[in-house]
């Protein structure tokens, strides 16, 4: 967990040098950290900071030392506004799950005058962003907004891979995907993705595979229940479902399905279950 903070702290300071420098990589206004790999694609670095975002609160909140809350605090605070750097449709709509979520099991009694104060807070964010961020996140419900044009785009390449995901219930192949796309691009939608490209019953599993751990620490976070000798653990099982839950909503943008992002937060809920389990908690489900 403390690595992923650490990563995503790091590309959030490459973003921010890099916008002060005025230096865009891609689309000529969208800040890309001269990082290799995947985390040189904006979209796919706003993924790994919508899943360590709400890992970096839950660990500030649970913990007793000051100078560690003000750190994970920090942290959190950094990863979202290199987030708005990235100008990232998908991480946008990441984000705003992982905070509804958040405010939905972290204040159960004042749940409508938080969602309010996070909806103020998050349209003022949104109001002084830099560049033509704004336009971008009204752009999906507009697409004649989207000045880049790739809006459209992925709107055309969603509805082929819904159209080769049906017509090949085995798959196409694990990568093949681009043979039969539009432009000889990938889905850029991490279910039709697996769907297109391995088949229904691979579509299947993977939903299974991100569904299962969410109920899981959901269980959890009901049999803790109130009590506060053990709200840690509470705030672990939000966290990690908070990170699954954002990565289902981004990934909705992004052909992702085969990088490590979301097996990591799996790996964190399989570890989570079997401490509690050990410590005789005895939730309802169980991943393992």
């Amino acid at each position: 967990m403390w690595l992923g903070i650490g990563i995503g702290v790091y590309l959030s300071y490459q973003a921010y040098d890099l916008y002060l420098q005025g230096i865009f990589a891609v689309e000529e206004y969208r800040v890309g950290v001269d990082f290799g790999g995947m985390f040189g694609n904006p979209n796919d670095m706003s993924i790994h900071l919508v899943m360590f975002i709400p890992i970096a609160v839950v660990l500030g909140l649970s913990s007793s030392s000051v100078l560690a809350k003000i750190a994970y605090g920090a942290s959190a605070c950094i990863m979202v506004y290199a987030l708005i750097l990235t100008q990232s449709r998908g991480g946008f709509i990441g984000l705003v799950a992982v905070l509804v979520l958040l405010v939905w099991k972290l204040f159960p009694k004042r749940r409508i005058s938080a969602l309010a104060m996070a909806i103020i807070i998050g349209i003022g964010l949104i109001s002084i962003a830099p560049g033509n961020y704004s336009a971008r996140v009204l752009s999906i419900f507009d697409s004649s907004m989207d000045v880049s044009g790739s809006s459209s785009q992925r709107q055309e390449l969603l509805e082929r891979s819904i159209l080769v995901t049906i017509r090949n219930p085995l798959g196409i192949g694990l990568g093949n995907f681009p043979i039969v796309g539009v432009r000889n691009l990938q889905t850029h939608n991490a279910y039709t993705q697996v769907g297109s490209e391995l088949g229904w019953f691979a579509l299947g599993a993977y939903i299974i595979l991100l569904v299962t751990p969410i109920r899981c620490m959901s269980r959890i976070g009901h049999s803790i229940g109130e009590n506060q000798a053990r709200r840690k653990d509470f705030l672990w099982a939000v966290g990690i479902q908070a990170a699954i839950v954002g990565y289902m909503f981004a990934s909705f943008f992004g052909s992702v399905a085969y990088h490590w992002y979301v097996y990591f937060p799996i790996a964190y809920a399989v570890g989570f279950d079997h401490i509690i389990n050990e410590q005789d908690l005895d939730p309802t489900d169980s991943i393992g």
